[in-house]
């Protein structure tokens, strides 16, 4: 009998383990970690701060490109004076003086910045003198210090300071008048503690110097605070006949009222008082130009001798 062959037991296979769930793809780039958040924060809140300084810088400029009055002296007029401030006021002079041409192309007047004195004599006060309003009633008379006032001296090269080169004119002495609002705009600019400027003009040819422009700052408040060429365009002077209609109203409307004719009076107390007269009040006796025959010369009151 046939031997039987026992096969061994065949183990059941274990049951299929649940599926594992995938492991997720790992990124390129890995999340950042807590500390790197946080660091990634306060970079956030610097560009932040940062951002909201330069829109404040931003606006500030633009505020004050807008506001008038505000731009750097440079940008005034693109001169400025520099170094030790009471050197300014002849830098000043002989910067406007020396663009000023007379027809020939001789310098029309130097121009020399001058203490307030009468020779040796400090001048005590300023005493301004104007016909009453309305044309009745007695002249008024406003006396101002002298410690803020800076004086300026117009000189040609004749005798008391006369132009002696070509005829006397309204047209040169608008020129000159031209030549000291131009003096004062850069004065007042500059020198904060100036508020008022006397400019002496030069005489016709013959006579003794009796005119000068005086100028207040409140005066040109609004010619300050605007670019000099919105005042006057012209940057190199036109000769006297070839000054524009644009600038003859502005010379016209801002020197007019600035002109008077001065004379010095002797205080008690050793001081001297420079005396400005409206130019149509009645000349004093004093003040008349003598012609040749030493006799007072008749001027008409409202016609200026200052050419």
């Amino acid at each position: 009998m046939a031997e039987t062959v026992s096969q061994p037991p065949v183990e059941a296979p274990p049951p299929e383990a649940p599926d594992a769930p995938a492991a997720p793809e790992q990124p390129v780039v890995e999340p950042p970690r807590k500390a790197e958040r946080s660091y990634q924060s306060r970079f956030r809140l610097v560009y932040l701060a940062l951002g909201l300084v330069v829109g404040a810088a931003v606006a500030g400029f633009v505020v004050v490109a807008l506001q008038p009055g505000k731009e750097p002296a440079a940008a005034w007029a693109g001169w400025q004076p520099s170094g030790e401030e009471e050197a300014w006021p002849q830098q000043i002079a002989d910067h406007v003086a020396g663009s000023y041409r007379l027809p020939s192309g001789n310098q029309l007047v130097t121009v020399q910045a001058a203490p307030a004195r009468v020779q040796d004599v400090p001048l005590g006060a300023i005493a301004v003198r104007k016909p009453p309003a309305g044309g009745t009633g007695d002249v008024s008379v406003d006396v101002l210090p002298v410690d803020d006032v800076q004086v300026y001296i117009f000189c040609g090269l004749g005798q008391d300071c006369a132009i002696e080169e070509g005829e006397p004119s309204a047209e040169r002495l608008r020129l000159l008048r031209r030549e000291a609002l131009e003096l004062s705009l850069y004065t007042f600019r500059h020198l904060d503690a100036k508020d008022s400027i006397v400019v002496f003009l030069p005489p016709k040819l013959g006579d003794r110097p009796s005119y000068a422009l005086f100028f207040q700052r409140g005066e040109l408040s609004f010619e300050l605070d605007r670019p000099l060429r919105a005042t006057l365009p012209d940057a190199t002077p036109p000769p006297p006949e070839e000054i524009r209609p644009v600038e003859v109203a502005t010379i016209d409307r801002l020197t007019d009222p600035s002109l008077f004719r001065f004379s010095f009076q002797q205080l008690q107390d050793g001081t001297a008082v420079l005396v400005l007269d409206d130019p149509s009040l009645p000349v004093p006796e004093s003040q008349q130009q003598p012609q040749d025959g030493g006799q007072p010369a008749e001027q008409p009151a409202e016609q200026p001798t200052t050419q």
